[in-house]
């Protein structure tokens, strides 16, 4: 008995002496306040990743600052393998009644005039006023600025800042872009474009160093804003997981449970203007033309809204165009095409594995971390032909497949290639699976992340 409350003493006296230690370790708060489903949930749990194997948690204390609810209005925990001694979250939380009611009022989409109105006056309503206020109101960046204030950081890192202005903080500020697609992809609403580049003006003012995830990035950045373009750093992203790879079992239960076909060709992705998806529809109308069926299976926040009619909400518009494409080319839903909605990360890894192909029809993007979590799986990846993708072609020497950006008859034409040249399809995707780890690594992503933090932070000897 007396030993046991002995070992019990020591273990409480080191935990405490850990827990102290930890106390005095840089802190960095990654700040999420618009959670992105998909592909930028899938970076920043990717780079943490990267950062436990790395060790790097030995040497930093991580908070992360999140909403509850990602963009498709699906709470996704930290991963199991990310919870960790070291990283903590802390989510955005509305409270009170005030923050409540102006929360629903900023919601509102559908109901057209008046919800607009509403919805602008409870904006302009949380946003206008003393930071108090702003916090007590609801307004995330009020909630997430007087967070910050009143702990100890030493650095601020926001993975996502597109759609949000700097804080005020008086902290070392690290914020990574993406992409700028509003740059390459002209709109009809010319207040979004000014917004958009106010925006980014205001965030390359505030920081030292901006993460990019490739070179083409970069150079727009140079291109874009030449005053700060240099402030640039390239780290490229590493390769989506879900942990673990399925097994056969559990690959063969996902396609009997969402009624997929023995081949299918697939997408990924909000349905977007510059994510150009409607092309591929159009091939797929093309090769139904020519006697071939090959469905499409589409995987997206937003893709089950192709399976009905609806008020207008985000994207009404392109959603429409690729519904003119299907009725014109006489595609069925869950027939010709499949959409899936939102899919977890296991699912996903299981589709990779059932696809024939996944099709990356983008007229502009960053990077594409569905292309290079097909490769990681042996599945065929056909590219457009746009200077982002002939970059991601040659880092992968060149074995994926690439189409003129917005011929659809050319992609039907390489869709046919890939299924009637087997042998040759899987060559090459066997060949990426083989490069795409030594090119894509969330380890050297966290690694030069975190050389950048310390440095950023005026942290001697820290990463």
């Amino acid at each position: 008995m007396n030993g046991r409350n002995s070992n019990s003493l020591a273990s409480s006296s080191f935990r405490k002496h850990v827990e102290k230690d930890r106390e005095k370790m840089p802190r960095l708060a990654i700040v999420e306040p618009v959670v992105c489903a998909g592909g930028v949930e899938r970076f920043v749990h990717g780079m943490l990743q990267g950062a436990v194997e790395e060790g790097l948690l030995e040497q930093w204390q991580i908070v992360m600052i999140r909403n509850r609810y990602n963009t498709a209005g699906i709470h996704v925990p930290l991963p199991e393998r990310l919870r960790v001694p070291g990283i903590t979250v802390e989510y955005i939380e509305k409270k009170g009644a005030v923050a409540r009611t102006l929360e629903r009022l900023c919601g509102f989409r559908r109901m057209l005039g008046l919800g607009i109105m509403l919805r602008n006056i409870a904006q302009r309503i949380r946003s206008t006023g003393p930071l108090w206020w702003r916090a007590y109101s609801g307004e995330d960046r009020g909630i997430v600025e007087n967070y910050l204030r009143s702990h100890r950081f030493d650095l601020v890192y926001y993975p996502y800042p597109d759609f949000i202005r700097p804080p005020k903080i008086g902290l070392a500020i690290v914020a990574t872009l993406h992409d700028l697609t509003f740059k390459n992809v002209p709109s009809s609403n010319a207040k979004h474009q000014r917004d958009f580049d106010s925006r980014i003006r205001e965030w390359l003012k505030v920081c030292t160093v901006v993460p990019v995830p490739s070179q083409f990035v970069a150079d727009d950045l140079k291109k874009f804003y030449p005053s700060d373009g240099e402030k640039g750093r390239v780290i490229r992203h590493g390769i989506p997981s879900a942990g673990r790879m399925p097994t056969v079992e559990e690959v063969e239960e996902v396609r009997v449970r969402k009624s997929l076909p023995d081949r299918f060709v697939l997408i990924a992705g909000w349905l977007m203007e510059h994510k150009n998806h409607h092309v591929v529809f159009e091939a797929i109308g093309k090769l139904r033309q020519r006697g071939v069926h090959m469905p499409l299976v589409c995987v997206g926040p937003d893709s089950e809204r192709l399976k009905r009619d609806g008020a207008p909400t985000r994207g009404a518009t392109y959603l429409a165009k690729i519904r003119s494409v299907c009725k014109a080319a006489g595609l069925q839903c869950d027939i010709d095409y499949i959409p899936l909605g939102y899919v977890s990360d296991l699912e996903m890894a299981c589709l990779f594995r059932s696809a024939t192909m996944l099709v990356v029809p983008s007229i502009t993007e960053a990077f594409s971390l569905p292309a290079s979590e097909a490769m990681s799986a042996s599945c065929p990846v056909i590219f457009s032909r746009v200077p982002p993708f002939e970059e991601f072609m040659r880092l992968v020497e060149n074995n994926a497949w690439t189409f003129p950006v917005s011929d659809s008859h050319a992609l039907a034409d390489v869709i046919a290639q890939v299924v009637g040249e087997p042998e040759e399809a899987r060559r090459r995707a066997q060949e990426a699976m083989r490069i795409a780890p030594q090119v894509f690594s969330w380890r050297r992503s966290a690694r030069e992340h975190f050389d950048i933090f310390g440095k950023v932070a005026g942290l001697n000897g820290v990463r």
